[in-house]
């Protein structure tokens, strides 16, 4: 059978199987699409639409932090190119005075959250909040630790302190509103959870980096990913944006959420539309407000390929081959840093299941590290069939992508399904990568 006909079955039996509504995949090599299909519904049944909607290869969801990628390229092109206005470069990565001197916000006398860590909370205060026991941190915070989320930062559903902040579980009132429906630059301004430098943490910095690549060049986010991605690598207006234009809007899809029905006659049954909207705007964003740079982006598997393709064929247009070859290296090895297991424990399990590691190893200990593009790099082969030297990363939708500059190959998966990493979810990507790798000899790739 061609892969294409695996590859299709495989999304078939997935939706028959009631993993998620539907499913876009696209799988490319450098400069060509070798497989771009689509099964099941886009929209699951609902009132308003009875019978569903099927799903498209130009539907557009919410990719979520598939963004992290792209904001780390455009930090690393500001860098290389020299297009900061104080003039900083790749020598800067761990220098904390430039990324102070952008972000006031990270020099110690501050005052802000971010240059603290919680360790815990004493008692409610007078504003009927919860009291922080706070600490200074030892060390400081460089663009190197954002880049590869070692900055000590959490998510509300990564930690379980920083989802008190957020959303109390006595009913105190919130420190926090949720930057990705607020915008507001102050709820993303929270205290670490462990000192800087030292092991993977997830959470909010990308965000940051988003606003290091705004300050420093002065222009917006938006404009930015159309200069030095979406403009060069002819992504369309249609396929991948920070906002929700007019070319976006008519192929914007919802997100699902399992229901708890187990109709199996009809799998489409069991799913329910979520609410979520993340904060967006065409331009510049008012004093205060940003977008969501960790998870800006609005898309479908087409559009977002082109990034990856131009990620795998290490694109001159986007960085320099040196500077692509430090990119894709494990950043870990070298700073000694090993891969927590569990890579995270959920706090928020409507927005996310435990991680335990991002792709099941076959090294007996430490299979992972962190590149400077923000993906998890396989040290050792994953079960799944893809080799040392591969990485990737995902949205928090169950969009999940990879990149293999050994064999020349990769994929994203779009499913649009909360919580992240759901178990069935994570197991049909892995069952597409082992169709895609055991199929490598009928594509003219090398194993």
């Amino acid at each position: 059978m061609p892969l294409a006909e695996k590859l299709q079955a495989a999304l078939d039996n997935a939706v028959a199987d009631g993993v998620a509504p539907g499913f876009q995949l696209v799988v490319f090599d450098s400069d060509s699409i070798l497989f771009d299909g689509v099964s099941g519904l886009a929209v699951a049944p609902s009132e308003k639409t009875p019978g569903g909607e099927r799903y498209k290869p130009e539907h557009v969801g919410w990719l979520a932090s598939c963004a992290k990628l792209t904001v780390s390229i455009i930090v690393l092109h500001i860098l290389e190119r020299g297009l900061t206005k104080h003039g900083f470069s790749l020598r800067h990565l761990d220098d904390p005075e430039a990324l102070a001197q952008v972000l006031p916000e990270f020099r110690p006398s501050s005052g802000h959250l971010v240059t603290k860590i919680i360790e815990g909370f004493d008692g409610i205060g007078p504003d009927k909040k919860k009291v922080m026991k706070l600490r200074d941190q030892k060390g400081r915070i460089t663009l190197r630790m954002l880049l590869t989320h070692t900055a000590g930062a959490a998510y509300w559903w990564s930690h379980p302190l920083i989802a008190e902040l957020y959303h109390p579980s006595d009913g105190s009132v919130p420190h926090k509103g949720f930057s990705y429906l607020t915008g507001n630059v102050s709820d993303f301004d929270i205290p670490a959870v462990t000192e800087p430098g030292h092991t993977f943490m997830y959470g909010h910095s990308t965000d940051w980096l988003g606003q290091f690549a705004v300050r420093s060049t002065g222009r917006n986010l938006r404009q930015l990913f159309h200069d030095i991605l979406f403009h060069p690598l002819s992504v369309k207006s249609s396929e991948l944006d920070l906002h929700v234009s007019p070319a976006i809007a008519p192929h914007l899809r919802p997100i699902h959420v399992r229901n708890g029905k187990t109709d199996v006659r009809n799998p489409a049954a069991r799913f329910d539309l979520a609410n979520a909207m993340i904060y967006h705007t065409d331009g510049h964003p008012p004093a205060g407000k940003a977008h969501f740079a960790g998870g800006c982006l609005f898309g479908n598997a087409r559009g977002y390929a082109k990034i990856l393709q131009a990620v795998l064929r290490k694109d001159s247009k986007l960085l320099s081959r040196g500077t692509w070859d430090m990119a894709f290296a494990d950043d870990f090895a070298k700073r000694g840093i090993k891969m927590p297991r569990p890579l995270y424990k959920t706090s928020s399990p409507f927005f996310s299941s435990d991680v335990p590691e991002f792709a099941k190893t076959t090294a007996r200990r430490d299979g992972e590290g962190m590149n400077l593009l923000t993906c998890v790099v396989a040290k050792a082969p994953t079960k799944s069939g893809r080799p040392a030297g591969s990485f990737g990363w995902a949205g928090l939708t169950n969009s999940f992508y990879f990149i293999d500059p050994v064999n020349g190959v990769g994929s994203i998966v779009n499913m649009q399904l909360f919580p992240f990493f759901d178990p069935q979810c994570v197991e049909t990507r892995d069952r597409l990568e082992k169709i895609i790798y055991d199929n490598l000899g009928h594509l003219g790739k090398r194993r």
